[in-house]
This record gives C-alpha cells, sequence and structure tokens, in this order.
C-alpha cells in the first residue's frame, strides 16, 4: 500500500489537521535568552549562598530551571562573579 504519510519539516500539522491551540489564561511563557554577566553572577552569588534554585527563581523572577542551568555553566576560573 502506498498511504504513508510523512509531514513535511515546514508544514504545520495542527492547523493541516483542523486543531486550533488557544492560550491558557495565566500561562506565562518564558523565552530563552542569554543573561548578562550581572545577571549570571546574581544568580552564583545567591546560589553559593545556599539558596535552592527554587528561592533564587523566586527572588530573581526567573525559572528555576534557569537559575540551574546558568550555576551549572559557571566557569569559576573565567567568570569573575566573586572579584
Amino acid at each position: 500500500m502506498d498511504n504513508e504519510w510523512h509531514k513535511e519539516e515546514a508544514e504545520d500539522l495542527l492547523t493541516e489537521l483542523g486543531i486550533f491551540v488557544s492560550p491558557i489564561a495565566g500561562a506565562r511563557l518564558e523565552v530563552r535568552r542569554t543573561r548578562d554577566h550581572a545577571s549570571h553572577s546574581e544568580i552564583v552569588k545567591l546560589r553559593a549562598k545556599g539558596l535552592s534554585y527554587g528561592k533564587i527563581g523566586l527572588e530573581l523572577d526567573v525559572n528555576k530551571g534557569t537559575a540551574h542551568q546558568e550555576v551549572k555553566k559557571h566557569q569559576p576560573q573565567k567568570c569573575g562573579c566573586f572579584d
């Protein structure tokens, strides 16, 4: 049978199937962006003080996953966060 179908890369699958998605009221979309050095430094310093990623996120209004990623990519020898 030759009825196999494959999605093309640029094809909008949801629209093609007639599915329309509405944003959930109150949902927060986080836009990934590069943090400046001051923001990165503040996250690293708060973590060094013992704050959890969740508390850092609340204090700096960032996602706790973002806080974790900033600490994970921190390079003390190059960064100068504590200078």
